[in-house]
């Protein structure tokens, strides 16, 4: 197994082992504060000469993360000896500790989130928090359980472009792993797990992504489009200055009830930019669901509740949606 997969691995085990143990614990009262307990800060802060003894009081402080853990087994302890050490790991502590030196802002940001999504689903509560250091799965760096939420610090540190062109990630991801898009991820993990919903044709996941992103505009009512879309300004005036253009194209070549996802893919996934429209940015089933939901709202006269339990079918009938 070579070194950057052993990583990859370490991370992905911490990952597995917050979410397996959280999960069954219940969440927080709505009343407390949101606190945020940073695993990053913990596992960085131990004595790599004395790791067997620093892991098992750090198992009692963290038992989410570490509880069943053997620190008997040398090849655990060497494993994470080499993840304290791996001169990346720590480049990138550095950089999480100069932007992240505390929680307070972080725990703040995420309580506006939570409290207004309480608005939304009263019986919504409190995730725990935590934050940890996932050696750059840009994949997976929001991971959202009912009871626990696990951030991973090291994708959203500013000025952090040169190490990750050295990782190999793309460019039109790294444009968003900053800390100015940290709240928004969560929000859309947030939403997307309340709001989930079968999909099958690209207007399923038209709605879907428009209900999603109007979810996101409520519980973050000061950010604008662009990074609620994950698009740059320019992507976003793209959108808005040829909505009519994209439509057209989606209905004139039959893709709205296409359900082969092949067909459609450009207008979903992720990816640089959509070939099949010249300057179009990718992921414009979200662009065009959120102006076919808010559309849906203004016309109908209908409520958020009403919308959560609306079809696909129904949200394009009564949005009488034509840009």
């Amino acid at each position: 197994m070579n070194t950057k997969t052993t990583r990859f691995l370490l991370g992905l085990f911490f990952v597995l082992t917050v979410m397996a143990t959280a999960c069954k614990q219940g969440g927080n009262k709505q009343t407390e504060p949101v606190s945020v307990l940073r695993y990053d800060m913990a596992i960085m802060q131990l004595d790599t000469t004395n790791l067997q003894t620093g892991l098992q009081a750090l198992t009692d402080s963290f038992p989410l993360y570490l509880a069943g853990a053997d620190w008997e087994n040398q090849y655990n302890l060497q494993r994470i000896r080499h993840f304290i050490e791996d001169p990346v790991v720590r480049r990138a502590y550095a950089k999480i500790m100069e932007e992240y030196p505390d929680s307070r802002k972080l725990g703040s940001d995420l309580n506006r989130i939570f409290n207004h999504t309480r608005k939304l689903f009263p019986d919504f509560k409190n995730p725990r928090i935590y934050t940890y250091i996932s050696y750059f799965d840009f994949v997976n760096r929001i991971i959202y359980l009912d009871s626990a939420l696990s951030i991973a610090l090291d994708l959203y540190i500013n000025g952090n472009e040169g190490q990750l062109d050295e990782l190999g990630v793309p460019r039109y991801m790294s444009r968003k792993l900053n800390s100015k898009h940290l709240t928004a991820d969560v929000a859309r993990v947030i939403g997307a797990d309340l709001l989930a919903q079968p999909k099958q044709s690209l207007l399923d996941y038209i709605v879907a992504e428009g209900k999603v992103l109007y979810f996101m505009e409520q519980v973050l009512p000061d950010a604008d489009a662009e990074t609620l879309l994950g698009y740059t300004k320019e992507q976003y005036l793209w959108c808005r200055a040829h909505e009519r253009e994209v439509w057209q194209y989606i209905v004139q070549q039959n893709l709205l009830f296409e359900t082969n996802p092949v067909k459609f893919r450009h207008f979903v996934n992720e990816g640089p930019f959509n070939p099949l429209l010249e300057g179009a940015p990718s992921r414009l089933a979200q662009f065009i669901g959120w102006r076919m939901v808010k559309s849906y709202l203004k016309k109908s006269g209908n409520n958020f509740q009403t919308l959560l339990h609306a079809s696909a079918q129904e949200v394009l009938q009564n949005s009488a949606y034509r840009p």
